[in-house]
Order: C-alpha cells, then structure tokens, then sequence
C-alpha cells in the first residue's frame, strides 16, 4: 500500500499526483499495485477515469480505496475502480434523500437509484471474489452435531 496519495492543481489546471511509495518501491510501482496495471499508459488513464467521476478533492481516498482492494490484475484492476466509482455514486445518491425540499416522488426515485448501484456493486463484487477464487466454491462447515448411533468423518472425502 502507497503511504500517501495528494493531489495538486498548477495555473495550466495540471493534475500532480503525488504517490509516496513503501520503501524500494518506485510510485509508478505503487500506483501499479492499486491500479493492477503495471504500465503506465493504462495507469493514466484508470486514474483520469476515476477524477472524472470523484473529482481531485475525493481522488486521494478512491486511489486508497482502490489500494486496499489490491487488484491482482488488470481485469481486477478494472473491477476495483468499477466498485469505487459505484460507492462513490451510491453514497452521493444516499445523500440527496436529507433534501428538506424532497417530494415523496424525488425520494422514491432516489431510492430506487440507490438500490440499483448497491445491487450492481454487490454483483461486482461477487465477480472478483469468483475471478480470485478461479471459480472455486470454498464452503466452511462451523458446527457438526452427530446424533447417537450417527458417524462422522473429519477430513477430506472422495469417491
């Protein structure tokens, strides 16, 4: 993980990122591990895809966000940004409902907004627990009761 991400603006309204890596780690390494691309190019332009959606004031914390997801690969590292962007949106939505001028109407529609990002964020997020696993089901097995005169078995089972 990057240990600080700030942003800053020049009079030409250039965008500097500045990312302070781990140490022996290079900030374009650091931003390869958020992003999961290793090349520059595509690096830039996931990040100008996330600006253009947080804005530079929230840029810093979806790049955190994006690090603690720590994309694997490229394709995660789309998912992450995916997932960011569709927090971000939800919780703007979520925030319009305190609107003291909302009609039942706006409310309702604000709601039903919400609700789609949650859904497509929780979908998201159990197609990058399926893409890590390798499609691989893991069921964990917290209690067992063997009633009198039943068997068990502990350990691996195979036909």
């Amino acid at each position: 993980m990057a240990q600080a991400i700030t942003t800053t603006e020049t009079n030409d309204d250039t965008l500097n990122i500045v990312v302070k890596p781990e140490k022996n780690q290079t900030p374009q390494e650091a931003l390869g591990k958020m992003t999961g691309y290793k090349n520059p190019e595509a690096n830039d332009y996931i990040i100008r895809q996330l600006y253009a959606i947080v804005g530079k004031d929230q840029l810093p914390a979806a790049l955190a966000l994006m690090d603690g997801i720590a994309p694997q690969t490229p394709l995660e590292g789309m998912m992450a940004m995916q997932l960011v962007t569709l927090h971000h949106m939800t919780q703007t939505f979520a925030s319009r409902m305190n609107g003291k001028d909302n009609t039942f109407a706006q409310n309702d529609g604000i709601v039903n907004r919400t609700t789609k990002l949650v859904r497509a964020s929780t979908a998201l997020m159990e197609t990058l627990i399926k893409s890590r696993n390798q499609g691989k089901q893991v069921i964990q097995v917290q209690h067992v009761t063997v009633n009198e005169g039943g068997q068990a078995m502990l350990g691996q089972a195979s036909r």
